[in-house]
């Protein structure tokens, strides 16, 4: 997707505002925050070949968590999920991974 900010510039009723500058909308400007730098190496190192276990795997944060982790080839990755409909979409999402999910 493509964003773009003109910076300052207004359009007041039927007055016609110049555009004099327009920037590209980085990521940046929507966190409100600095960036964080992830080690996904470290990351790998630290989860691959491990059992690991995500509470809360059900909901938005908690499945892309485990999508991620599920990259990363841990031994098992065992997910509790509080919710009766989400582990059909679970199996059917780590189809891509040999993983042992419970």
């Amino acid at each position: 997707m493509h964003l773009a900010d003109s910076a300052g510039s207004l359009s007041v009723g039927q007055r016609e505002v110049s555009i004099q500058k327009i920037r590209n909308v980085e990521i940046e400007d929507l966190l409100g925050r600095d960036p964080v730098e992830v080690d996904l190496h470290g990351i790998g190192r630290h989860v691959g070949g491990k059992v690991v276990l995500v509470t809360g795997g059900g909901g938005s944060i908690g499945s892309e968590l485990c999508r991620q982790l599920a990259s990363f080839r841990p031994a098992q990755l065992n997910i509790l999920i509080s919710m009766k409909i989400m582990p059909m979409t679970f199996s059917k999402s780590f189809c891509a991974y040999t993983l042992s999910c419970i």
